[in-house]
């Protein structure tokens, strides 16, 4: 025990030596590392947890690495080692209190304004979260393109994870809950069900205890999908209804639109078709009241695919038809591609393979711009299914082998059945 003791009271003493060596900038950020609760952080995350401008930020990251308290990874992320970062604590410890929550709260407001960004490149037709009372940020988002914006959500994706789970748990609710709500659009195109569902009742709780009750709805219905997503229906439809509760005791008609259009997707995989028409037809009728474009373009595409699984080939052409006309002209292609496919899946149905193909085909094409995987993979399942009915094995194997590829990837379970076609 000595002999460890001697050790730890020698590192940490070379430690405190490099520490006093440092600018007093450099110092300051050296020890509100200790404070934040991620892994690695850029230059920008930096800035904002010192508060200051991100030219002086770089230059105190600069001094930590010379001194060799700190290290940059060729991405541009800064991380020091883990005895460094217990160093780091154990300054942040003899902070004032008021400063250190003054350092976290920027840190959390900028990853919660910059996902918020992320968000609208990635879905700009995605609902406006309300930001009363969050401070604004002196650090701007990394990124000013779709791309740029998806591969920040990805290196960043286990910190934004903590920054939920640290805010609720240090009182910053409001940054818990419309993180977590921020999240949902990224999660949903990248399918990490886990972060998805783990951020949602981390932020459910959080908004409960502190009375945020739009936000609790909106959490509730960010459940209900991941659970559909993952084929939990009677979970789904449990928090779809505790949902539709809260905001009809908010009088928010616009949210018990977009519950009962997403109970009606849960009912409509469950086979409980008459239910989902008519939670369709009441969404359907409440986004075209609100004038929401989006929301009745995906509510016809929905009662387009209904229609379908029930033979009504007709109905379903002329609601598919619709959604895609006001897609179309309200510039919707996040949702369009979602109708094409549903179009493809009639024309399928008719018989009508060469007409289902294009449609297919349409909806890839966007897909792909989109950098959705997981729908870009299942796209090409069924262009395969079409090139195997016709007889074209070479083409269907091409389909399956691209599908493949996209889907190890994201973890997809689709993954088995497409290496069990290919014999794999």
């Amino acid at each position: 025990m000595d002999a460890d003791g001697d050790a730890h009271t020698s590192i940490r003493s070379v430690f405190s030596r490099s520490f006093h060596h440092l600018p007093p900038t450099s110092a300051r950020l050296f020890v509100l590392w200790g404070l934040q609760p991620g892994h690695d952080l850029t230059a920008s995350a930096f800035a904002a947890l010192s508060g200051e401008d991100l030219r002086t930020t770089r230059r105190a990251l600069d001094a930590l690495t010379r001194s060799h308290l700190a290290e940059e990874g060729f991405t541009g992320r800064y991380r020091t080692h883990d005895l460094l970062r217990a160093y780091a604590r154990e300054l942040a410890d003899q902070v004032e209190p008021t400063a250190r929550e003054a350092a976290l709260r920027r840190l959390f407001v900028w990853y919660l304004r910059t996902a918020i960004a992320a968000r609208a490149l990635v879905d700009p037709k995605a609902r406006v979260i309300a930001m009363d009372g969050v401070e604004e940020t002196r650090t701007e988002a990394p990124f000013h393109t779709r791309d740029d914006a998806l591969a920040w959500f990805a290196a960043e994706r286990a910190n934004l994870v903590t920054v939920v789970r640290t805010a609720a748990e240090q009182g910053a609710e409001d940054v818990a809950c419309l993180l977590a709500a921020a999240l949902m659009r990224l999660f949903y195109l990248t399918k990490h069900w886990d972060d998805w569902l783990i951020t949602h009742e981390i932020a459910v709780t959080a908004a409960r205890r502190s009375g945020r009750r739009v936000d609790e709805a909106y959490l509730l219905l960010g459940l209900g999908i991941a659970h559909d997503d993952v084929g939990g229906f009677e979970k789904a439809i449990e928090y779809f209804r505790a949902t539709a509760q809260v905001f009809h005791e908010l009088g928010n008609r616009h949210g018990q639109a977009w519950t009962l259009n997403n109970l009606g997707v849960t009912q409509d995989s469950m086979g409980r078709f008459a239910e989902a028409a008519a939670s369709y037809t009441s969404a359907l009728e409440m986004f075209q009241a609100d004038g929401d474009l989006h929301g009745e373009g995906i509510a016809l595409n929905n009662l387009g695919d209904l229609r379908r699984q029930q033979g009504l080939f007709d109905d379903s052409l002329r609601h598919l038809r619709d959604a895609v006309e006001l897609q179309r002209s309200s510039g919707d292609h996040t949702s369009l591609r979602f109708t094409l496919r549903t179009l493809g899946d009639l024309y399928r149905d008719m018989g009508l393979r060469e007409q289902a193909s294009e449609e297919y085909r349409h909806a890839l094409a966007i897909t792909r711009e989109l950098d959705d995987r997981w729908g870009s993979a299942r796209l090409l399942v069924q262009l395969a299914d079409l090139s195997a009915a016709d007889g074209r094995e070479s083409e269907e194997r091409d389909h399956l082998h691209e599908a493949l590829s996209l889907c190890t990837a994201t973890g997809d379970p689709i993954v088995e059945k497409i290496r069990a076609r290919l014999g794999a």
